[in-house]
């Protein structure tokens, strides 16, 4: 398949989602199906353009990246105006079940891909776009601040920090470089950051900022050069 316009791939390092993505197939009634993209359309424009990061960020109350049951129905109800005699409450709670198992990982929340595969067959050009936008995005500098803090306080040993004894945990196979799984390891595991202080699509994006060779990998350079508090080259 044809890698995105850097050559990179996805986020985590696999085949691009537009190429490998499994086709979205709801089994909610047709015309209930068209309402909700007839909807979703209309409810994006604004006078740039379409804009649906920010539909979807609007509803994204406490900016996990991800919509919960309610707000993924506070969406249906109060943006798109779509009341329940048109889409039952049943029948809400069925998109979010089918949105939420769409990638493979019940995660209890739908992300923007997961709505962007729903809405499919109006949004191709578009989620070219939102996918090269997030790659490209700054990293969360408040995000950032918490990394950078959690690392300090996991790095202290009785003779002081040892980044280098941190990072050679993490690195099981003693490679020098940390793979995606290793990196969300550390990040879960070690620094105890949660999906809500930092969610997987910034994990990815973190990964790929920082794996600057393309390598597939992050090496200990390039991890610590994003911990030092001077370094500012990944928020800017």
């Amino acid at each position: 398949p044809d890698l995105d316009d850097d050559g990179y791939g996805n986020l985590d390092g696999s085949m691009p989602v537009m190429t490998d993505t499994p086709v979205f197939r709801s089994r909610l009634r047709p015309v209930a199906v068209e309402l909700i993209r007839h909807r979703w359309a209309a409810a994006s424009y604004t006078p740039a353009g379409q804009n649906w990061r920010a539909l979807f960020d609007k509803e994204d109350s406490d900016h996990s990246g991800l919509l919960d049951a309610g707000e993924l129905k506070s969406l249906i109800r109060r943006v798109l105006k779509i009341p329940p005699r048109e889409l039952s409450d049943q029948e809400v709670m069925q998109l979010f079940r089918e949105l939420d198992e769409y990638d493979g990982h019940e995660d209890g929340g739908v992300c923007l891909d997961d709505l962007l595969a729903f809405l499919g067959p109006m949004n191709e050009s578009h989620n070219r776009f939102e996918a090269r936008a997030r790659r490209r995005a700054p990293i969360n500098p408040e995000t950032l601040e918490l990394l950078r803090h959690r690392w300090a306080a996991a790095s202290y040993t009785s003779e002081g920090q040892n980044w280098q004894a941190l990072f050679d945990h993490q690195d099981a196979d003693g490679s020098g470089e940390l793979d995606l799984g290793e990196l969300k390891s550390l990040l879960r595991r070690v620094l105890k950051l949660t999906a809500s202080d930092i969610p997987d699509a910034e994990v990815g994006r973190l990964f790929k900022k920082l794996d600057k060779d393309r390598s597939g990998t992050v090496s200990v350079d390039e991890l610590f050069a994003l911990l030092r508090p001077n370094e500012g080259n990944l928020v800017n």
